[in-house]
């Protein structure tokens, strides 16, 4: 079963993205691609891809099987938003390419995966700790 771990590893996970793609500067990162995913869209596509590799890595130990569960994952993921992979990565490039753009971008994933946490186990305020 998956389970959500600290935020703290949501940060350290988006930090790393942030800093992959703005460590490789390209001309993707300064203009926008043709088939750019929409902000909105893609802040819980981004959300959702953290998830998805939380998922994985938390439940898969076999290299074979996180390489299919992640190209199956990954797929599904594509589908269901109808984008495809360049779309996704030139998307994740510009918006996290341009240091502008990534800090309030990764603060919307943030909040988008702390709503995601509390509906899924409850605000932290509701739960009970025996005494």
């Amino acid at each position: 079963a998956f389970r959500f771990k600290p935020m703290k590893r949501i940060l350290i996970f988006l930090s790393a993205i942030v800093l992959v793609c703005t460590s490789c500067k390209s001309k993707i990162a300064e203009s926008k691609p043709d088939n750019l995913i929409p902000r909105d869209s893609m802040t819980h596509i981004l959300a959702e891809s953290y998830l998805i590799e939380a998922q994985i890595h938390e439940g898969v130990r076999d290299y074979q099987e996180q390489r299919d569960a992640t190209l199956m994952l990954y797929n599904d993921l594509f589908k269901r938003h109808n984008i495809s992979q360049a779309d996704f990565e030139q998307s994740v490039q510009y918006y996290l390419g341009n240091k502008d753009l990534a800090e309030p971008f990764l603060k919307e994933c943030d909040s988008i995966l702390a709503t995601m946490k509390e509906d899924f186990i409850g605000p932290a305020d509701s739960i009970l700790i025996p005494l």
